[in-house]
């Protein structure tokens, strides 16, 4: 979108948008100055998850660590989805956590499952 300016004026043009990684912006100018300018903007949210889960389990009490780390620049506030399934794909439990935390601090904690016998044909 070409822009036209008088002798000794200045504008300014809004730019609205989202970004999901580092994104380089570009203010291209020419006629009684040629120039560009450039402007990294770094996406500064990241989270990083670990589930220490085995393969199956047996029925009973079963407790799952998890730890998330905020690996990001930014404080992040976000919930977690943990949803439990059979080998054929059903859910058996969800569980959600909140948190919010600063760049480099973590949460862990436990997920905690009590798994029935399921007789199979």
């Amino acid at each position: 979108m070409p822009v036209y300016l008088s002798e000794n004026k200045k504008k300014v043009i809004p730019i609205s948008t989202r970004i999901s990684q580092d994104t380089l912006f570009y203010a291209i100018y020419s006629g009684d100055c040629n120039q560009i300018d450039s402007l990294e903007i770094e996406y500064g949210i990241s989270v990083s998850m670990t589930v220490q889960a085995n393969d199956y389990y047996l029925p009973g009490l079963v407790e799952i660590p998890y730890q998330i780390v905020n690996t990001g620049i930014y404080p992040v506030t976000n919930r977690a989805e943990f949803i439990l399934r059979t080998l054929s794909g059903a859910m058996i439990s969800e569980l959600n956590i909140d948190y919010s935390l600063v760049p480099e601090e973590f949460k862990k904690g436990i997920l905690n499952y009590n798994l029935v016998p399921v007789i199979m044909y």
